[in-house]
């Protein structure tokens, strides 16, 4: 696409700015003007993918498959799953697409986020390696690494990588809140061998909501004896949202917890 095409990059910085109903907008106006274009009908797709017109979005999809290169419609397929929440489906085509392009760091980079959201933390953190071989100068590689190793409870090897990602980016903002509560966290483990009242209090929050999410499990039929009946995929979701507790970030735990509930029920129909 012509650098030059104001029509295009209008729809490109609507796209990043997530304004959907721009975006509709000026693909279709587009289209109808000029020549059959993959790119903004990838665009539309998506559009309508947000707007929850899927069998739309996937028509256009096919035709975006038959005009561009395979890499290409892979990413848009992807993309398109990803924005329903269906990691699933996202991490399928991440991985047709990496198989089509394996020096694009950034199919590396998504399919490590998708398996970040199924649960699957040392494939995503083999997957956020590979793509910051590929691009070892981009600080956006090294926090993608980090957040993998919290989910983890990996936090000096976290804090690391996001004290390497400030080299290259001071002003990374993510970066700077990120290595703000690992310190918080490395600081709270390093003060004492018992915890102190205010983690007592945190830890308290978390078993209620552990104890909550046991009797839906337990209601769902799935086996809740023990917290292991959490199937491995959850468990990183878990050792997140203790860090969350800890970090009284209640609200990002609370959502960490239906993502381990989520999971568990997933697990337990199968």
């Amino acid at each position: 696409m012509p650098a030059g095409d104001r029509e295009y990059q209008g729809i490109l910085r609507a796209y990043h700015r997530e304004h959907w109903a721009c975006v509709k907008e000026r693909s279709e106006a587009y289209l109808r003007r000029k020549r059959e274009s993959g790119a903004v009908r990838a665009f539309l797709a998506l559009a309508l993918t947000a707007f929850h017109c899927h069998r739309e979005a996937q028509k256009a999809l096919r035709r975006v498959a038959r005009a561009t290169s395979p890499p290409f419609a892979c990413s848009a397929w992807a993309c398109h799953f990803e924005l329903r929440n269906d990691h699933r489906g996202a991490a399928r085509w991440y991985e047709r697409w990496v198989e089509a392009a394996p020096r694009d760091s950034t199919a590396w980079s998504g399919l490590g986020l998708a398996y970040r959201e199924l649960g699957r933390a040392q494939e995503a953190i083999r997957c956020h390696r590979r793509a910051l071989l590929l691009t070892p100068g981009e600080a956006v590689r090294h926090v993608e690494l980090a957040e993998d190793l919290l989910a983890l409870g990996r936090y000096r090897l976290a804090l690391d990588q996001v004290q390497r990602a400030r080299k290259f980016d001071p002003r990374y903002a993510e970066a700077r809140r990120l290595e703000r509560d690992l310190s918080t966290l490395l600081q709270t483990h390093a003060r004492s061998v018992t915890p102190t009242m205010a983690v007592e209090a945190h830890r308290s929050r978390l078993f209620a909501c552990l104890a909550e999410w046991s009797g839906r499990l337990a209601c769902d039929g799935a086996d809740t004896l023990h917290l292991p009946g959490i199937p491995a995929a959850g468990h990183h979701w878990l050792s997140r949202a203790i860090a969350l507790t800890e970090l009284r970030r209640y609200r990002e735990a609370r959502r960490d917890f239906e993502r381990a509930w989520r999971l568990a029920h997933e697990g337990s129909q199968h």
